[in-house]
C-alpha cells in the first residue's frame, strides 16, 4: 500500500494529480475534494454518505461475509441481526423497511429474526436458507478513495496509475449519498472505468437477421439490442467485430481471442470452454419445407439444411439423430438449400425462418412444425473473464417486460415498411406478425391462460371444441381420439405425481410430433383429440399407427404406457357432435379388443 501511495505522490509531482493520504483524525469538514483525491480509511464511509457531490472506491480487500436468511429475496427481509456497514449497504441497496436488531444465531434459527449477518464460517446447515455473499454485491474495503465526482471526471484519464491494485478503479464500486438511498435494485450501481484498460471484443455474425443484421449501414437486430441495453445497465465497454462465420468466432471465444458473443445458447460441447448468462429471452425453433413436401411427423423427414455449428443444429441431432443434417452458412443458405430441393427442410429459430423468408421473396416454403424445442438467447463469455458473468447476469434480471417488448416489436414494424413487402405471399407477413405479438403478449404476461390446460400446456377441451367448429366451416380432415391405456392404475399404484408425469410427457411427445396447422389439446383426464386439417381417412389411420409405435416405443420413466385410438374422417359442414362420436367409437373398440390399437371408422358417403 506504501509503494502505490508513494507512487501516487511521485505522479501528482510530475503530472499534478493531488492524491494525499490522511488519518481518521483528520476532520471531514477540512477535504478539500475541488482540489484532491484522498486515500483515507473505510470509517470516513459514514461521512461520505452525507455528501451528494462525493465518490468513494474500494481499494485494500474485500468483505467476505454473508447475509443468512430465511427469506427467498434480500426485499423480504424485515429483520437482520448483528449486520455491519457492508451489511447495511446491501441492504439498503434493495430494501428500506428492515431494521437492524442485536440477537444470536440461535435466535435466527428458530425464527426470530429474518437474517443475520455472519463474518466467519458457517457451522449450522443452511439446506433450509438462502445465503447472499457481500462480495457479491459491493467492494467493501479497509481503505478507500474519496473526491468531488467533478474533479473524478476531469482527471479519469489520468487515473490509471490504480492499475496496479487489481484494477480498482475499472472494477470497484462507486457509492455516494444518491445511490446508497434511492437505487432500485442493485441496477443503477455506477462502476468507475479505467479509460485506459482494453475494450471487450464483443463478436457478432451481421448475417443472422433479425438478431445480427445491418439496416441502411447500421449494425442493428433483436440481440444487438438486446445486448446494447445489458451492457448498458452492466456498466461495461465494448468494441464490436464483425465475423462472417459463426464458427469462426466460438473458435475465438474457445482460444480467448474474444471475449464475448451475445446472441448464442449453452450446449454442453460449448460450456467446455465458456460461461453463460442467464436467458434473456427465448423463441422456439421451426421447421420450414417446401409446399410440395408432406410430413406427418418430424421422423418423416429425410434431410434438413441448418446452420453450421447452430444451436438449432445441436438440439435436432439431439432429438432426431436419424436425419440427415446439410450444413450451410447461415439460415438463408439453407433456405435457398430447401428451394433448390437440396434439403428437404430447413431449421432455425422461428423470427430468423420468417425474417428471410420475407425479406427474400421465397415463394413455395411453408411452415411444416413448430418443434417444441426453446432457443434461448444468453451472453456466452470467454472463461478468461469470469467477473463479467455476475455483473451480465445481473444486469438481465433487471431487464424489464416493456423494454424487452420494445425491443420485439420494434423489427416486427421494420418487416413491414420493406420496400418489397407488397410482392410477398400476405400469409407469411401474418404469420410473422402473430408470431411476434404472441412474444410480446407472452412477455407481457398477458397471455390467455383460459385456452391453455394448465397441466399439459395443450389446449384445453373448450379451445378444441370452439377451433374444431370454426375448421369444420371451412374444410374437412381426420380426426383422433386418443385414450390412455390403465391410467388409473399407474395413478393409484405410482401416485397421481408419476400419473402427471406422464401426462406431460404424453402431450410433449405428440406435439413434436404433428403440424404447425393441426389442433392437439386435452378433452378430458387421459383422453386427448388431435385434429389433421386437410388430411383423408387413409392418411390420418397411418398418422394414429405411428403415434402408437411411438407411444409403445417411448421411454415414460420405465412405465409401460400404450394408447388406444379411434379415427375417422369429416367434410366440411359437418356437425362436431356427429365427428367426435365415430372417432369415440373407435376407442371404445380398441379397448374392448385388448388396448394398444388403432380403429377406424369412415364416414359414410352422402
Amino acid at each position: 500500500m506504501r509503494i502505490i501511495i508513494t507512487f501516487i505522490l511521485l505522479f501528482h509531482f510530475l503530472f499534478g494529480v493531488s492524491v494525499k493520504e490522511i488519518s481518521g483524525t483528520t476532520p471531514f469538514e477540512k477535504l478539500d475534494f475541488n482540489n484532491s483525491l484522498y486515500i483515507v480509511p473505510a470509517d470516513y464511509i459514514h461521512y461520505v454518505f452525507q455528501h451528494g457531490n462525493i465518490r468513494i472506491v474500494g481499494i485494500d480487500g474485500i468483505e467476505k461475509g454473508v447475509i443468512l436468511t430465511h427469506k427467498k429475496r434480500l426485499t423480504d427481509i424485515k429483520s437482520v441481526a448483528n449486520a455491519n456497514l457492508a451489511a447495511n449497504i446491501v441492504l439498503k441497496a434493495v430494501n428500506k423497511k428492515y431494521k437492524t436488531v442485536k440477537a444470536t444465531l440461535n435466535d435466527f434459527l428458530n425464527n426470530k429474526v429474518d437474517a443475520i449477518y455472519l463474518s466467519g464460517k458457517i457451522s449450522k446447515s443452511t439446506q433450509d436458507l438462502y445465503i447472499f455473499h457481500i462480495n457479491r454485491f459491493i467492494f467493501f474495503p479497509k481503505k478507500i478513495i474519496i473526491g468531488d465526482k467533478n474533479y473524478l471526471q476531469k482527471h479519469k484519464g489520468e487515473l490509471y496509475i490504480f492499475k496496479e491494485n487489481l484494477d480498482i478503479l475499472f472494477n470497484a464500486l462507486i457509492l455516494s449519498k444518491y445511490y446508497y438511498h434511492n437505487f432500485s435494485p442493485m441496477s443503477n450501481i455506477v462502476y468507475f472505468k479505467n479509460p485506459h484498460s482494453k475494450l471487450l471484443k464483443v463478436y457478432v455474425t451481421p448475417n443472422w437477421p433479425p438478431f445480427d443484421i445491418y439496416l441502411d449501414g447500421k449494425l442493428t437486430g433483436i440481440g444487438i439490442e438486446f445486448w446494447k441495453l445489458i451492457a448498458k445497465k452492466a456498466h461495461v465497454d465494448y468494441v464490436f467485430v464483425k465475423d462472417s462465420d459463426w464458427s469462426d468466432i466460438l473458435n475465438k471465444i474457445k482460444t480467448q481471442q474474444a471475449d464475448i458473443t451475445p446472441n448464442t445458447s449453452a450446449t454442453e460441447e460449448r460450456k467446455k470452454f465458456a460461461y453463460f448468462s442467464k436467458t434473456y429471452v427465448s423463441f422456439p425453433l421451426g421447421i420450414v419445407c417446401k409446399n410440395s413436401e408432406h410430413f406427418q411427423n418430424i421422423d418423416e423427414i429425410e434431410s434438413i439444411a441448418v446452420g453450421k455449428n447452430f444451436t438449432a443444429e445441436k438440439l435436432m441431432k439431439k432429438h432426431y439423430p436419424n436425419i440427415k443434417y446439410i450444413e450451410s452458412k447461415n439460415t438463408l443458405d439453407a433456405l435457398y438449400k430447401v428451394q433448390n430441393s437440396q434439403a428437404q427442410c430447413a431449421v432455425d429459430i422461428l423470427p430468423a425462418l420468417m425474417w428471410n423468408i420475407n425479406q427474400n421473396s421465397i415463394q413455395d416454403l411453408v411452415l411444416e412444425f413448430k418443434t417444441p424445442f426453446k432457443f434461448d438467447l444468453k451472453v456466452m463469455i470467454s472463461k478468461k473473464d469470469k467477473d463479467l458473468l455476475n455483473k451480465i447476469n445481473h444486469a438481465i434480471e433487471t431487464l424489464t417486460d416493456k423494454e424487452k417488448s420494445s425491443i420485439i416489436s420494434k423489427y416486427s414494424s421494420v418487416i413491414l415498411v420493406e420496400k418489397n413487402v407488397k410482392s410477398l405471399n400476405i400469409w407469411i407477413i401474418l404469420f410473422f406478425i402473430v408470431i411476434l405479438a404472441a412474444i410480446v403478449i407472452i412477455l407481457l404476461k398477458f397471455k390467455k391462460r383460459s385456452e391453455i390446460d394448465e397441466m399439459t400446456k395443450i389446449l384445453n377441451r373448450a379451445t378444441i371444441e370452439r377451433e374444431f367448429k370454426d375448421l369444420l366451416k371451412k374444410s374437412g380432415g381426420g380426426i383422433l381420439f386418443l385414450d390412455l391405456d390403465n391410467f388409473k392404475t399407474i395413478n393409484d399404484t405410482y401416485g397421481h405425481e408419476k400419473g402427471d408425469y406422464v401426462l406431460k410427457e404424453f402431450s410433449n411427445l405428440i406435439r413434436s410430433n404433428i403440424r404447425n396447422s393441426d389442433l392437439f389439446g386435452r378433452w378430458g383426464g387421459e383422453e386427448f383429440v388431435l385434429v389433421l386439417p386437410k388430411t383423408d381417412y387413409e392418411n390420418a389411420l397411418k398418422k394414429a399407427e405411428s403415434i402408437r409405435k411411438k407411444i409403445e416405443e417411448y421411454n415414460f420413466d420405465a412405465l409401460p404406457i400404450t394408447v388406444s385410438i379411434g379415427v375417422t374422417d369429416f367434410k366440411k359442414g359437418e356437425n362436431m357432435e356427429e365427428v367426435i362420436k365415430r372417432a369415440d367409437e373407435g376407442v371404445y373398440k380398441a379397448k374392448r379388443g385388448g388396448r394398444n390399437r388403432v380403429i377406424g371408422k369412415k364416414r359414410t358417403k352422402d
